[in-house]
């Protein structure tokens, strides 16, 4: 796997998940024939919303204590 990954949404991850949201909503409409998304993206997306969310609770934690000891 290749350590630079190009992304489109730029560090946005707002953005991201916002596309998350709209493929999962979508699936669940039926939008996506003939197959939808199968049940391992479905996991994946869900799993990677969540770790990008709490990636963002966790930073300003992570901020606010290093600069309590500098």
């Amino acid at each position: 796997m290749s350590e630079h990954v190009v992304s489109d949404f730029k560090g946005k991850d707002g953005l991201l998940i916002q596309s998350i949201d709209s493929l999962l909503e979508m699936d669940a409409k039926g939008i996506l024939v003939p197959h939808g998304i199968g049940g391992h993206a479905r996991t994946l997306l869900r799993a990677a919303k969540a770790a990008i969310e709490q990636a963002a609770r966790t930073v300003p934690e992570v901020i606010t204590t290093a600069k309590m000891y500098h």
